[in-house]
């Protein structure tokens, strides 16, 4: 996320160009993934829609926090695509309160709006990342969003290289954010970036016996 200018407390999130000149000039991060966050109508094979708290990741959202599905998979190389995003992870608890625990749900499909969406993998119990998210689906960005510097949609999350602190990685996006904001002073004119670590440790699944100090959110 990026800093309102003259407001320390007030931030946005960044454009999808941005994202990715932060992801490729970092040296902080074995890799960086992105989502956009959300709420979606869901109708199972009957019942009356609920709308639940989901989010839009790319492809390698998972691997990025070392976390899988207890079921299934999770989103492979060029799911992310668009004409490819129609997949869904779903949580445990939307899976058993939803669907009652069906252990055949995989390779269903389920509505989510106006679209179906096949389920590929159920997330081990009490993985919510982001908090309370029930869902997720693929962020399939077309080539002009991909490309934008005005659409300030995304959030950022890395995983740390060893040696690397939050601190030392908060300081080198922050000076990314600087270059940036000179470079595109019309469109990245906040030129503040934040870069907070956080806890994967008590979530099931994770591959990581070091995840609660290795992953951080930024931008």
């Amino acid at each position: 996320m990026q800093r309102v200018p003259d407001d320390p407390n007030d931030w946005v999130s960044d454009t999808p160009a941005d994202a990715a000149d932060i992801r490729s000039q970092s040296a902080s991060f074995e890799d960086m993934a992105f989502g956009e966050g959300g709420s979606a109508n869901i109708v199972g094979a009957a019942g009356e829609p609920e709308r639940v708290k989901g989010y839009q990741v790319s492809a390698n959202f998972f691997d990025v926090l070392g976390v899988h599905p207890a079921h299934g998979r999770s989103f492979q190389p060029g799911d992310d695509q668009p004409g490819r995003q129609h997949e869904v992870v779903i949580g445990d608890g939307l899976w058993r309160r939803r669907f009652g625990a069906d252990p055949e749900i995989l390779g269903k499909p389920i509505r989510q709006d106006s679209y179906d969406y096949t389920v590929v993998g159920v997330m081990p119990e009490k993985s919510e990342f982001p908090i309370a998210a029930e869902l997720w689906t693929p962020l399939a960005l077309d080539p002009d969003e991909v490309h934008s510097r005005t659409k300030r949609q995304l959030e950022a999350m890395g995983r740390l290289k060893p040696g690397r602190t939050a601190g030392q990685a908060a300081a080198e996006i922050d000076a990314i954010g600087a270059r940036l904001a000179r470079q595109y002073p019309r469109t990245a004119a906040f030129g503040r970036c934040r870069c907070a670590s956080f806890s994967l440790a008590l979530i099931p699944g994770s591959t990581s016996s070091s995840s609660s100090a290795r992953c951080c959110s930024c931008c």
